[in-house]
């Protein structure tokens, strides 16, 4: 009976190592799970920390500013800067001259209409004629080579540059103001001059040389004559 209790006792001391063997195992595999499992975590949430750092979705908003615009207003010259103010007497349409042109005006008490010259170098005229009852053309009537848009007092109108006859040749002789661009009888009415219907307005640009006589110039050269630019500016310029 002796021997069997020894024999318990030394299976007793077995199974405890065992059973302790069995829990330092455990133990141990359970150490290196959790290492290994803060390990992984560690480096997923360094990875998605990175990946939220630059990902467009989430990356950090920066607030853009708009850079500051400046408006620039450009002024424009004035074209009548200095030049002088004129009224005509009888159909009280005013205008505008500069001082390259000395102005004449011929008109009587008893005229039923304004005579009024604007003469500069060159031979250049500019004639202004209100209550006029007659206008005729050259003989054999006249060619416009070019007609110009022009606004006269609030109203169309255009600067025919003609010549007599019925040829373009391109050199004319006569600039006048007319509400025609083939036309150049077709002058504006007077409003003041005259109490008759037929009463007109005729404004028109020659050439004279020392003798009288006019001179007939290529379209080309009138519309670069500085003197010929101010007479579109003058005709732009007259209002009632």
């Amino acid at each position: 009976m002796g021997k069997l209790k020894n024999n318990q006792n030394g299976f007793g001391a077995i199974e405890g190592l065992l059973v302790l063997v069995i829990v330092v195992m455990i133990a141990g595999v359970g150490w290196y799970v959790y290492k290994a499992t803060q390990k992984t975590n560690g480096a997923y949430f360094a990875a998605t920390t990175t990946n939220l750092q630059t990902s467009p979705k989430f990356a950090k908003v920066t607030k853009k500013t708009s850079p500051t615009t400046s408006t620039t207003t450009v002024k424009t010259a004035d074209p009548y800067a200095g030049w002088t103010s004129y009224t005509l007497s009888k159909e009280k349409l005013s205008f505008k001259y500069p001082s390259s042109l000395t102005i004449s005006d011929t008109t009587k008490t008893a005229d039923s209409g304004d005579s009024v010259t604007l003469s500069g170098s060159g031979g250049f005229k500019m004639y202004i004629s209100t209550g006029l009852f007659d206008f005729s053309l050259p003989n054999g009537g006249a060619t416009v080579d070019s007609a110009v848009p022009v606004t006269f007092a609030g109203q169309n109108g255009y600067i025919d540059l003609y010549e007599g006859g019925s040829q373009k040749t391109g050199v004319v002789n006569i600039v006048g103001l007319s509400k025609s661009a083939t036309d150049p009888s077709d002058l504006f009415t007077s409003k003041n001059a005259t109490t008759s219907s037929n009463g007109r307005i005729n404004i028109d640009v020659q050439y004279i040389d020392v003798s009288g006589n006019q001179l007939a110039k290529s379209v080309s050269v009138i519309q670069n004559d500085p003197n010929y630019k101010n007479a579109v500016l003058i005709i732009g310029s007259m209002k009632y």
